[in-house]
């Protein structure tokens, strides 16, 4: 659990222990909502939960009631407060963090999600390096187009960490090849 942030507060841990009260079902939507981020839809949510509909809308009326929560209204629901969605989110351990994350990318692969920006966050976040560099690199692509050299940046930059990444790896691998062969590590190249 990450309490660096504005989170780690008196308000953040009073946050935190009325989100304790809460039901592991309703936290657990919770959770993932907000890994999309401060606004979030019932249908993705859904998807990225693989539970049924009525169960998410049951968590989401637990949350709406205890304040947590707004909607729903034309784009879904939201946090009522961006530090509700930053104390939920920071409550989450790195590996959880990455399952979530990597859920969210698959609903959102399954959907046919238009937004390459969003896939590659989330490719990102959950740490998938072929989806990551890939979604990565074309995201930089469109935010250059739109003269947004910031986000492009960004994007590349991810895309550059998840490649070395990737490239450790399988050096390590390939070493790990060698050594099984009695052969020198080093003396392995591709």
């Amino acid at each position: 659990m990450n309490t660096n942030g504005a989170a780690s507060g008196v308000v953040g841990a009073a946050l935190r222990e009325r989100l304790a009260g809460l039901e592991p079902a309703t936290r657990d939507v919770l959770s993932v909502a907000a890994a999309m981020g401060t606004t979030f839809g019932v249908a993705m949510l859904t998807a990225s939960l693989d539970v049924d509909l009525d169960a998410v809308h049951a968590a989401l009326a637990v949350a709406q009631d205890a304040g947590f929560v707004l909607g729903p209204n034309d784009t879904g629901y939201r946090f009522r407060h961006a530090l509700t969605r930053e104390v939920v989110y920071e409550q989450l351990d790195a590996a959880r963090r990455k399952d979530i994350h990597a859920r969210i990318l698959r609903a959102l692969e399954r959907d046919g999600a238009e937004s390459v920006h969003e896939l590659a966050h989330h490719a990102w976040a959950a740490d998938d390096l072929a989806r990551g560099i890939a979604y990565n690199e074309r995201a930089g692509d469109a935010a250059l187009e739109l003269r947004a050299f910031s986000d492009a940046a960004i994007n590349y930059a991810r895309a550059e960490v998840l490649a070395v990444r990737a490239l450790e790896r399988a050096r390590a691998r390939l070493s790990m090849v060698a050594l099984l062969q009695g052969k020198d590590p080093t003396s392995i190249s591709s």
